[in-house]
């Protein structure tokens, strides 16, 4: 799995805004996971992330790829909050083995208004826990409320990217297959709104199957 965010390219218009142009971006957060196999909990590799490592851990990480099975977390603190204006945008990877239980399951990639430790949990993109008959699918869901579904997450891993609109309160995410140039010009594949997006310091990886 890798994690980057990006601010906005001041002098990029959307439609430019392929990964190719995002990686020229100046990057807020980043983290590859270039660790030796073994468990992720205490790990602090990475930029953005000041001296936070990886806590609540019981990921491991093989091959440079954090996850593992049935219930696997982990959670890590931005060294500052990415503020209350302003667009952001998210380069991960992410994906399951196999379909997750419908009602029971969920995971991905989770944010948090202030610190994983102490905030809010706002939203994630993944794969939900709600009764949606799209569990298997990436979504973005901000609660227990009917998410936004975009294509099958399994098997394998697949890349998103995400626009973070702060002030607006809205996400929209594209998903392609991993490793490629995803062209973000046209209509996202998901999207919400309304959702609070102030102050974003603390994320979660992770995945319960039910």
């Amino acid at each position: 799995m890798t994690l980057k965010i990006f601010p906005l390219l001041a002098l990029a218009s959307a439609a430019l805004l392929g990964s190719a142009a995002l990686s020229h971006a100046n990057v807020l957060v980043s983290e590859n996971f270039s660790y030796a196999d073994g468990g992720l909990n205490g790990q602090n590799g990475g930029t953005g992330f000041g001296s936070n490592t990886w806590f609540n851990a019981n990921s491991s990480v093989t091959g440079g790829v954090a996850g593992g099975g049935g219930d696997s977390s982990a959670k890590r603190n931005l060294a500052a909050s990415l503020g209350t204006t302003g667009t952001v945008w998210v380069r991960f990877d992410w994906g399951n083995s196999e379909a997750p239980a419908e009602n029971n399951s969920y995971g991905g990639l989770t944010f948090y208004s202030g610190t994983s430790d102490g905030g809010t949990e706002i939203f994630l993109f993944g794969n939900p826990w709600t009764s949606n008959p799209a569990a298997a699918r990436w979504n973005i869901s901000s609660g227990s409320g009917n998410p936004n579904s975009t294509i099958s997450s399994y098997p394998g891993m697949k890349s998103g990217v995400a626009k973070l609109d702060l002030g607006a309160g809205t996400a929209s995410l594209w998903v392609g297959a991993t490793g490629t140039t995803i062209v973000v010009s046209g209509a996202p594949d998901a999207s919400v709104s309304g959702i609070n997006l102030a102050n974003i310091q603390g994320i979660r990886i992770n995945g319960w199957s039910g």
